[in-house]
């Protein structure tokens, strides 16, 4: 899925690599969160062939968004044990999804 990893999210969020107290809801919404981007534009953001890097629109929807969800805005549900997370998509705000506007296409039937 690009190249994107809990480290490199860290760093875009600023949180110190040795903060690792949120590592595991990081991990467990950042190929989720990548892939509703691609629902969204009608594109597949995970097939490294065509995307080997994630575009940045697509990074700061993801940064955007896992700050959104960790704010408990967008939080449909959470489970305890083994970490489980359910996303509302329908409640990211605009200030979130305005990073994907440039890489939205149309679907033709």
């Amino acid at each position: 899925m690009g190249d994107m990893e809990v480290e490199d999210l860290k760093k875009l969020l600023k949180v110190p690599a040795t903060d690792t107290s949120k590592d595991a809801f990081y991990g467990e919404v950042l190929e989720p969160l990548i892939e509703i981007a691609g629902k969204i534009c009608n594109l597949d953001f995970t097939d490294e062939t065509v995307y080997p890097e994630l575009p940045g629109g697509v990074t700061l929807f993801v940064r955007d968004a896992v700050l959104h969800l960790d704010s408990n805005q967008g939080k449909k549900s959470e489970s305890l044990d083994e970490y489980s997370y359910a996303i509302d998509t329908a409640e990211f705000p605009n200030a979130v999804l305005k990073w994907l506007k440039p890489y939205k296409k149309i679907k033709h039937y």
